[in-house]
């Protein structure tokens, strides 16, 4: 199976699961830009800068974004990142790994709107990991320093 239909796919489990009910179906993936036929933003699309190579990027901002849900785990039920820390927080992480060479930015044309569409599609991938883990006696992720 291809990794786009891959991400389509977990996207529309992660949507048919109910993330933020009990018991999610299952556990989530990687952060996605996809969602079912339902084309969900991409974060160059959201904010006006294309991260190459995009395999690589993808990867790093799902390692990014399940140690964000991990995170979120251990400071208790209730504790949620506001949109805008998270957004703050991949682009200052997206801003180390062009600083360290792993990865190369060009400016795009962003699309009016997306931006807030990308963040909520984090959120939501966040919530589930942490349903599926409370749900399921832990994460099942190490810690890492990324």
């Amino acid at each position: 199976m291809k990794l786009r239909q891959k991400i389509a796919s977990l996207f529309r489990a992660v949507a048919s699961s109910g993330a933020g009910r009990d018991t999610p179906a299952v556990r989530p993936g990687r952060p996605l830009t996809r969602r079912g036929s339902e084309a969900a933003p991409d974060p160059t699309e959201a904010f006006g800068i294309a991260w190459e190579p995009e395999a690589e990027r993808t990867k790093l901002l799902g390692d990014l974004i399940e140690q964000l849900a991990l995170e979120a785990y251990y400071n208790g039920e209730g504790f949620a990142f506001s949109d805008q820390e998270l957004e703050a927080r991949v682009l200052a992480f997206l801003d180390r790994k062009v600083e360290s060479g792993q990865l190369m930015q060009r400016h795009v044309p962003a699309k009016v709107g997306v931006r807030s569409q990308w963040v909520q599609a984090q959120q939501a991938v966040i919530a589930h990991l942490l349903a599926w883990w409370r749900a399921h006696g832990g994460p099942d992720i190490e810690a890492q320093v990324l």
